[in-house]
């Protein structure tokens, strides 16, 4: 089989979900599932220009970037950002003949909106599974054409993991850190409220890293073992009120050695163990009560169980065997070759 993946895999390139994908794609091709893979970077072929409303494609450019998708002759499309659902990409997948996947992490809806998205996608991967029953449901396509895919670390030979195995007080930066969008006005309410009340009613240490430019982002992730290994817990929340949503914040972190706390969510159970692997808050056993949050949060911080180390290091070992991109990427075709 011939595979076109349309991402940002040139000027996003050092993001990890961009840096891994190849690895676990090429190793593939060394095997008898795939014959060949083509990487795709729509946005920098295009000339894309990120607005306030959106990335803007310069129209002379487009043309390009089809004409590549073309070239590729692919048997099969796994479009990996919101840029390329749209009905002029669509279609030209269409007249290829391609089987074409979508592997996304939330429900942006299609360019145009109109268009009938079940005449030309054949498989919905979601990061959150019940964002892909709902997908399913608004796109009009079957329920077996939906799939829960959350994302994935780098492997293990691809970190820096030295700071995972000194000791000491040199080896902490911080108590808690954050890393990521956090103070938006309209999205992640929960996650700001919560540090916010951190900042203004404890003593914790708390770092908030939100980097911005493309330069920022690199120079941030090109550190994320040590900052994840450095920093006692690594704290998530996210909505909880989706079947499987949570941020790919929680494979990074593990997958880079670090300590993960984060709300309780539905479907947790099926990527790590509570307790054993990461440690969960219901926040709403805790009455949505940001104290007894933090009260639970400053015993694993002080390491009230003398467990911390062992969960530590046992989320990074169920991260590097189950939730390594060689392991995703390997799920990923398999989940189009079965539907081809």
């Amino acid at each position: 089989m011939r595979l076109t993946v349309i991402g940002q895999f040139e000027l996003h390139h050092y993001a990890h979900h961009w840096i891994a994908m190849r690895p676990g794609l090429d190793r593939l091709c060394e095997t008898d599932h795939l014959a060949h893979v083509t990487y795709l970077d729509m946005r920098k072929m295009g000339g894309a220009v990120e607005t306030p409303d959106g990335m803007r494609y310069d129209p002379r450019r487009v043309p390009v970037f089809h004409a590549a998708l073309k070239d590729s002759r692919p048997d099969a499309v796994l479009i990996c950002n919101a840029d390329a659902f749209n009905i002029r990409t669509l279609e030209v997948c269409k007249k290829l003949g391609a089987f074409v996947a979508l592997w996304f992490c939330d429900m942006r809806p299609p360019t145009p909106t109109s268009f009938p998205v079940e005449d030309y996608l054949d498989l919905i991967m979601m990061t959150a599974g019940g964002m892909a029953t709902k997908s399913a449901e608004m796109w009009g396509l079957r329920e077996d054409q939906a799939v829960w895919m959350f994302q994935a670390c780098l492997p293990q030979t691809h970190l820096d993991l030295d700071w995972a195995t000194k000791d000491g007080t040199d080896r902490y930066l911080c108590d808690v850190v954050h890393i990521g969008s956090w103070h938006s006005p309209d999205w992640h309410v929960e996650r700001r409220e919560l540090f916010e009340y951190i900042e203004a009613h404890t003593d914790i240490n708390l770092k908030l890293i939100d980097p911005k430019t493309d330069h920022e982002k690199a120079g941030v992730t090109k550190n994320l073992c040590e900052l994840y290994q450095r920093s006692k817990v690594a704290l998530g929340v996210s909505t909880a009120d989706c079947y499987g949503y949570h941020s790919n914040r929680l494979v990074l972190a593990t997958g880079c050695g670090g300590f993960y706390f984060c709300n309780h969510f539905p479907g947790v159970e099926q990527l790590f163990e509570p307790g054993k692997e990461i440690v969960t808050c219901d926040m709403l056993e805790c009455g949505n009560d940001f104290r007894g949050v933090c009260w639970y949060l400053n015993d694993w911080i002080n390491d009230q169980y003398g467990l911390r180390e062992k969960v530590r290091l046992a989320g990074f070992k169920r991260a590097q065997r189950d939730h390594n991109y060689l392991v995703r990427m390997d799920q990923v075709l398999s989940e189009i070759e079965d539907r081809r």
